[in-house]
């Protein structure tokens, strides 16, 4: 064997390792992005044993002559909520979006594998904007603008109210027009998050 082919051998087995490698890791990647932690059972655990309380009855057994779709028309909302000295607006809104995007199975959402990098939810209700981010099946709701969003939720209170009484009611917010998906990440971030699923999900609701 000469000296050059001596030379080159190395080279190729790094270079045939580095494929192997990086095929092993894709692989992985793909696996992990379709086979995101289905924190399904957890939920419906919880809600089951009251740890996740349904807001329509909450406050529905709070007011005697309200009706809790008025609770939500924004016009009255500040002063009704002032009835509670243990509660703010903001809380209550919360309370609403957390139980929906319970519903919307958002919980099943991952970060992108190998990263930290959590999926991001903004979602639009009438003049107000909240941020959804999602961690290991734990979600988080803030008030205000997702910095990175993946997509952007719009609807408006009434429909919320829908979501959070109804499941039946979620996939036909979306195809009645009345609530809407805008996407903002590309279809790579969508699918390493697990969106694929949520979206079946929302499409299989009915």
């Amino acid at each position: 064997m000469s000296g050059k082919s001596r030379k080159r051998t190395p080279k190729i087995l790094i270079a045939i390792i580095l494929i192997i490698v990086m095929m092993g890791l894709a692989s992985s990647f793909v696996y992990q992005s379709l086979n995101a932690p289905d924190y399904t059972e957890t939920y419906n655990e919880k809600i089951e044993q009251g740890e996740i309380v349904n807001p329509v009855q909450k406050y529905s057994t709070a007011f005697e002559e309200i009706e809790i779709k008025d609770i939500l028309n924004m016009e009255n909302f500040e002063n009704i909520t002032g009835l509670f000295a243990d509660i703010s607006t903001e809380e209550m809104e919360k309370e609403f979006i957390y139980y929906a995007a319970v519903k919307l199975k958002l919980y099943n959402l991952q970060e992108i594998p190998f990263t930290s990098i959590r999926p991001q939810i903004q979602i639009q209700i009438d003049n107000r904007s909240y941020s959804v981010e999602v961690s290991e099946g734990e979600i988080f709701v803030n008030k205000g603008l997702a910095e990175n969003p993946d997509i952007i939720l719009k609807t408006g209170y009434e429909e919320i109210f829908k979501m959070a009484g109804d499941e039946a009611d979620i996939s036909k917010s979306f195809t009645s027009g009345k609530s809407e998906i805008k996407i903002v990440a590309n279809k790579f971030i969508l699918f390493s998050k697990g969106y694929l699923n949520f979206y079946r999900e929302l499409g299989g609701l009915s």
